[in-house]
């Protein structure tokens, strides 16, 4: 099922537009997958800007054609995704994941903290309901008393 581009989008005759919308659920991907393998294509690029647009899209489509992928930053920089790029897909997945740079260590600090950060948030909590608690708790026995009193 073909999608018609944008009108200022000029395609060339052989130009094909795919929208996921048209392939929803298990079935529709298979179909999308059959359609893209039927049709011949070697190569496929990737374009990963940062954002986690249609991500599970990029990659199930990489793993499932038989082509050769090129990924594609917000730089427009690119690389093959094969073995031999091994060094530069590390560095880009470390980029991804922010532990390269200078936001490795601020990175890495975070993700140590973070158990011990929710543990103080637990307590923090524990320990304002248990105030809250004995705070109403005397306030009971103080109108009891007052209103009962001998």
């Amino acid at each position: 099922m073909e999608y018609s581009p944008p009108t200022a989008h000029d395609p060339q005759p052989t130009t094909r537009v795919f929208s996921i919308h048209h392939y929803r659920g298990r079935a529709g991907r298979r179909r999308l997958y059959r359609e893209l393998r039927s049709l011949g294509y070697s190569v496929m690029g990737i374009l990963c800007a940062g954002e986690p647009i249609m991500t599970k899209w990029k990659w199930a489509l990489a793993l499932r054609l038989p082509v050769k992928v090129f990924v594609v930053n917000e730089n427009v920089d690119f690389f093959w995704l094969d073995y031999s790029q091994w060094r530069t897909i590390r560095h880009f997945i470390l980029y991804r994941t922010g532990l390269a740079g200078a936001g490795a260590v601020r990175t890495l600090v975070r993700f140590l903290m973070f158990p011990f950060t929710v543990l103080y948030l637990l307590l923090f909590a524990a320990a304002v309901h248990l105030r809250r608690r004995r705070h109403s708790r005397k306030l009971e026995e103080r109108l009891t008393h007052e209103s009962h009193p001998g």
